[in-house]
Formats: structure tokens, C-alpha cells, sequence
């Protein structure tokens, strides 16, 4: 794991994984591609993927909690809360959740149930997810404006941006800071609590050393042989281009951003895009606590929740967000 906590570099070493992972690490090789093959000969049908967008139909509800669907102009939002004062003690704090999935699938159960976790570790607090549009469709600016649209919601039902946690995976994660960079350059009061990151693709232009060190490491992305595509985004950066800040943020100003906790797996091909954000927030004087684990699968702990790693890792979001209010 690496950390960091303002200018203070905690520990370096990397966070071991559980055999457990290791198991799924290894069996991905197998189970990616016939996942893949899977949807490409049943595309359409019932056993292929969801082809329907996410409604609230679709949304897992667990006893003392309610689920609101919300219109933000060119866009829905699903809004997770608890059903009374009682259920919670971190009423003060709202997250607003920018999903994953490459900038072209829309919110799904998944990303509902990933809601619920990142509620428990801010002490139960509301979870208010963004379906924003996706490529090819709707390349960029979409996904970034219906974000801030999420943002401007949440202020219109008086919350202050001290009150607000930004949290992403992915794609959503790279949005995220796109979203605070934007709130930042345009004179907003964006004073976010925190970021919460998992696996930030903050380089659309693939320019990261991991995109060749890790190609035949990360058993979902990358291959156990031969040459291995670059990961780009130019489907989603349309004419503003990848090296755009506001498309890839690792080229963007990092300066005076919100404190963040940021987790990445040792074989991710993305895994340099964690690395440099979380450099880039530490050069710029921010705080930034970056944990590196050995062997998770990409924005794992969002989808593997039973594995001791992935519980580890919401402690640390939890103790993070513990400690801003110290």
C-alpha cells in the first residue's frame, strides 16, 4: 500500500492480498473471456446484458431504507436514504456517486448496491447516484454536465459543499475530479468534505507506463499474451480531444481539491492513473491517502464486498472520512 496523508508519506509497502483474492485474481483469466463471449453471442436477448435503462424497479431496498428517482433535466438520479433520523448518525453528510463503466454503460445494480456501502461508511449517510448519459451518444461534455446537474440538486436541498463526499469508480472516478476541477476553475463554492476514489481512469489518452508493465498481468483488461489494445477514450473525449483536463484530469491543475482516499490493484493497467493523481494531489499541497493492494481486481471492493481485502478497504474510507471531522 501506498499512503499518503498531506506531505507525510505513511507506509510504502504494498497491502498483501487474501488468498481469497489471489483466487479470484487467477480465475478472471478464465471467467472474462467467456463473460465476454457470453454477451456477444446473446447481445439482445434475456441472457445476454441489460439492455433496458436502470429504474427504480430495479433497485435493491433493504428494510429502513427508501429509494427516490429523481429528473435532472437530461438525466435520472436515484436517491438513498435512510427511512428516519433514527437509522443513522451521520445525518449531515450526502454522497454523491458518479458510477463506472467506461464512459459508455449506464447505472445498474451494481452500482445501487455499492450505494449502500458507501453509506455505511460515512455513518449511514444519503447516497445520491447520477445515471448520467454515456457514449457514443453523448460524449463529452454530457457525463460532466448532468454530474454538476447531481451537484446543483444537492445544494438546492440546502446542503453546504462541506456536507458533500464525491465518490466514484473508474470512469466515475476520473469524472469526479473532473467535476471538482470544473466547480473549481469556474469560481463555484465546491468545498467538497471528500473524495472517495477507486481506480480513477484519469488518462483517456493511455499514456501511463502500467498500460505495457501490467498488460499481462490484469486478467480483466489486459491478456496473458500478445499485444493488448490501448485503453483509450476517444469514443467519449469526441472533438475537446484526451488530453483535455476536463476529459482526462491527470492532465488538469490539481491544486486546492478536497481531501481524498484513493485505493488502486497492483496488476490494474490503470493502475498508473492512480499512481500520478494521487502524486499530483500530494505536489500540490492537498491530502490524498493512496492504498495500493496486491492483486485487486479492478474497483474490486465495489463487487467483492465479502472479501476480507474489500472490507479492509471500507474501513480505511470510513477511518478517512472519521478523521476529516477530527
Amino acid at each position: 500500500m501506498f499512503s499518503f496523508l498531506g506531505a507525510k508519506q505513511v507506509d510504502a509497502s504494498l497491502r498483501p492480498a487474501s488468498w481469497k483474492a489471489v483466487l479470484l485474481h487467477n480465475s478472471m483469466w478464465v471467467i472474462s473471456p467467456l463473460r465476454a463471449l457470453k454477451q456477444r453471442i446473446f447481445a439482445g436477448t434475456r441472457w445476454g446484458a441489460k439492455v433496458n435503462p436502470f429504474s427504480l424497479a430495479d433497485y435493491p431496498i433493504y428494510p429502513g431504507w427508501k429509494v427516490d428517482e429523481i429528473s435532472l433535466d437530461r438525466c435520472s438520479a436515484f436517491w438513498l436514504q435512510p427511512t428516519s433520523s433514527r437509522d443513522f448518525s451521520n445525518s449531515s453528510l450526502v454522497i454523491l456517486e458518479l458510477h463506472g463503466g467506461s464512459y459508455l454503460h449506464r447505472f445498474k445494480r451494481g452500482y445501487a448496491k455499492s450505494a449502500y456501502f458507501y453509506s455505511q461508511a460515512a455513518g449511514k449517510a444519503s447516497v445520491f447516484s447520477v445515471d448520467y448519459r454515456v457514449a457514443p451518444n453523448n460524449p463529452f461534455p454530457a457525463a460532466l454536465e448532468d454530474a454538476q446537474k447531481g451537484y446543483e440538486f444537492l445544494r438546492s436541498q440546502g446542503y453546504e459543499p462541506s456536507q458533500i463526499v464525491l465518490a466514484g469508480d473508474s470512469a466515475g472516478a476520473g469524472l469526479a475530479l473532473a467535476l471538482a476541477m470544473k466547480l473549481r476553475d469556474e469560481g463555484v463554492d465546491f468545498a467538497f468534505r471528500a473524495m472517495v476514489l477507486f481506480s480513477p481512469w484519469a488518462d483517456l489518452a493511455a499514456r501511463g507506463y502500467t498500460h505495457e508493465t501490467n498488460c499481462h498481468r490484469d486478467p480483466l483488461f489486459g491478456r496473458l499474451w500478445g499485444r493488448v489494445p490501448k485503453f483509450r477514450g476517444d469514443y467519449y473525449a469526441g472533438e475537446a480531444g484526451v488530453d483535455y483536463p476536463l476529459v482526462s484530469p491527470v492532465y488538469g491543475d490539481f491544486s486546492n481539491l478536497p481531501p481524498a482516499v484513493l485505493f488502486a490493484g497492483s496488476t490494474e493497467i490503470l493502475l498508473s492513473d492512480s499512481r500520478s493523481v494521487a502524486s499530483k494531489i500530494h505536489a500540490a499541497g492537498g491530502v490524498c491517502r493512496f492504498y495500493e493492494m496486491d492483486r485487486m481486481l479492478h474497483v474490486g471492493p465495489l463487487f467483492f464486498k465479502n472479501l476480507s481485502d474489500s472490507r479492509w478497504a471500507w474501513w480505511q474510507v470510513e477511518s478517512f472520512l472519521t478523521d476529516l471531522e477530527a
